[in-house]
């Protein structure tokens, strides 16, 4: 039975998932107002989804991990030219393995208010892929 699920399973072609962003933006585009203007249109969900945003050559500033296993990450990001955002991200674990080793990232992710930070707003990071 399993050897022949396992020869199905070499036999489906295996895409991998795709993030759209919706605009590539810079960092100095990204505030507070826009964070706040963004959570007026909420709730988001299946058929109202958050918009997401692209920005090229981030550098991770600090990062840490929270909560248990390694799982979730909280980090600076820089656009080397002084400006910074907060950010998290909740689903990937581990990420301290590729921080340590890339230094530049091509990053997507969503804008929220969120009052524990020091701006008022923080990046919800998706996907984040090493800059070469």
């Amino acid at each position: 039975f399993r050897e022949g699920i396992r020869s199905i399973q070499r036999e489906i072609p295996v895409t991998p998932p795709v993030l759209l962003a919706d605009t590539e933006v810079r960092l100095a585009e990204l505030d507070r107002d826009l964070a706040h203007d963004l959570s007026i249109v909420e709730p988001c969900g299946a058929d109202n989804p958050y918009p997401i945003f692209l920005m090229r050559n981030l550098r991770v500033e600090k990062w840490r991990y929270i909560g248990t296993g390694d799982k979730f990450t909280q980090m600076v990001l820089g656009d080397g030219n002084g400006r910074t955002i907060e950010a998290v991200c909740w689903d990937m674990p581990r990420l301290g393995d590729t921080l340590r080793t890339f230094s530049c990232f091509d990053i997507a992710g969503e804008l929220e208010v969120h009052d524990g930070s020091k701006a008022g707003y923080r990046l919800v990071v998706l996907d984040m892929q090493p800059v070469a």
